[in-house]
């Protein structure tokens, strides 16, 4: 025991060994605050991208990430600014792009998805706008391309049978 005890240094510490100490927690702090997140985020930070990405609900992802529902709103846009939740939310939304953008039925499926929350939302000229993007992917309904090469093409034919009084000049 009592060897134990003079391992044990019994001066107090100096100002400059403070100081030192200081400098050094100072230094590691600065290094932290300057470097990324880890890249493979903490198991809540990823549950909160996959519920962000699929919802965009910052407040809702934190809660469905087991953070408290009274702090939820203040957690997820604490969550936002993180470099690395962000980075793993535009991946997330970058293979999402890249999966879901190969069929029309997964777009058409996309479009029900917005369709329906607004009309939840109320916000009714949206769910109609959907409609006619659903309508135009679907092949129902003409796209605006295809419209206005309609109309140019009708638009000549009607040129092209008119006279202008062409043949009054000539006599």
């Amino acid at each position: 025991m009592a060897d134990q005890d003079d391992d044990v240094p019994t001066t107090q510490p100096t100002t400059e060994s403070l100081r030192w100490l200081l400098e050094g927690v100072n230094a590691v702090d600065e290094a932290s605050a300057t470097m990324p997140e880890p890249a493979a985020p903490q198991e809540r930070h990823e549950t909160y991208c996959q519920v962000y990405v699929y919802n965009a609900n910052a407040a809702l992802a934190a809660r469905q990430a087991g953070y408290a529902p009274g702090s939820a709103r203040q957690q997820g846009h604490r969550l936002l600014r993180k470099p690395g939740v962000a980075a793993r939310i535009a991946e997330i939304r970058e293979g999402l792009a890249q999966e879901g953008c190969r069929s029309t039925a997964t777009l058409l499926g996309k479009l029900e998805n917005i369709y329906n929350r607004a009309l939840e939302a109320g916000h009714y000229i949206a769910a109609a706008r959907t409609v006619e993007i659903q309508s135009r992917l679907a092949g129902f309904m003409p796209s605006m391309r295809e419209r206005m090469t309609v109309i140019n093409q009708e638009s000549e034919k009607s040129l092209e049978n008119r006279d202008f009084g062409t043949k009054r000049m000539m006599t």
